[in-house]
């Protein structure tokens, strides 16, 4: 495992992550900043596992739930959506909310032999001081499977840098 260890600010944390995987930091003319670690194409190159973590600043009246439901609302127009589970999450000393939902795309893209794919998207939720952050992954079913314990691993290690 590989240490995300990011410019401060507006990276105000760290986390452990494959150390095969790819990281890039982007940042958004102030709207919101995001580290994106994406893995291997192992057995689906038309779809690339990826971890996200977004950070944005928080506005009057922005809440865990609030902008989880506003986060499912956009990726609802997805062919075949449902949501699977949703819970409270408690990580790196804040609480937030947890969803997994799936949905289908059409691989590969603007192809007349496309095929259904399912996807699989975990995201977590949660507010800390001024900021809001969204941690999400995303992979086919078949890379969730393999993948969730990456996952894991880096909401495991998730850590705040400031106090």
């Amino acid at each position: 495992m590989k240490l995300f260890q990011g410019k401060n600010p507006p990276y105000n944390f760290t986390f452990e992550y494959p150390e095969g995987w790819k990281m890039k930091e982007t940042g958004y003319r102030g709207d919101y900043d995001r580290v994106e670690v994406m893995g291997s194409a192992d057995k689906n190159p038309l779809f690339i596992p990826g971890i996200f973590i977004t950070k944005r600043p928080r506005k009057d009246g922005h809440t865990a739930a609030n902008l989880m439901s506003a986060w499912i609302k956009e990726e609802s127009h997805y062919r075949n959506f449902k949501i699977l589970d949703s819970k409270t999450f408690s990580m790196a000393g804040v609480q937030g909310l947890e969803t997994r939902y799936r949905y289908a795309v059409s691989l590969p893209p603007w192809s007349v032999s496309a095929r259904n794919v399912g996807v699989i998207k975990r995201k977590v939720v949660f507010i800390r001081g001024d900021a809001a952050y969204q941690i999400t992954f995303s992979g086919t079913e078949e890379q969730h499977k393999i993948y969730r314990p990456v996952f894991d691993h880096v909401l495991k290690t998730f850590r705040f840098t400031d106090k």
